[in-house]
């Protein structure tokens, strides 16, 4: 495979930096996660209040919050979803962001070392190789 050997070449700030990445990328599956699991209470909410409001283990929340009706859960459970949602995106565009980075940094720190493989060569290596100046 190619990517060991291309590993094997970085810097180990290019590696950390690696590391860093695909942690990133894990917590942004986390977040999207949440966020996708933070849907079931709002259709709750929209469908079947009642259900939501009757269950047991969340009386201590409700009694915290303030909420005393069923119709009272829809405004903070609609903001959590928003904010998961909202959090969810921001982590993936910045997932995105870190990526291209990373990309660009890496070919730009590859095509360095390339360049001065072949600039540091003997003279000879150049005369006779094949070029389209002649």
């Amino acid at each position: 495979m190619i990517f060991p050997r291309i590993y094997e070449i970085l810097s180990n700030d290019k590696k950390a930096q690696i590391i860093f990445f695909f942690l990133f990328m894990v917590i942004t599956s986390l977040v999207d996660i949440i966020s996708i699991a933070s849907l079931v209470p709002f259709l709750a909410v929209i469908t079947a209040p009642e259900k939501l409001y009757n269950f047991e283990l969340l009386s201590p929340v409700y009694s915290y919050f303030n909420i005393g009706s069923k119709n009272d859960l829809l405004l903070p459970v609609t903001m959590i979803f928003t904010g998961a949602a909202i959090f969810s995106e921001s982590c993936r565009i910045l997932l995105l962001h870190v990526s291209t980075k990373l990309t660009e940094g890496i070919t730009s720190y590859l095509n360095i070392q390339i360049y001065k493989i072949y600039l540091n060569k003997e003279y000879l290596f150049h005369h006779f190789s094949k070029s389209t100046i002649q």
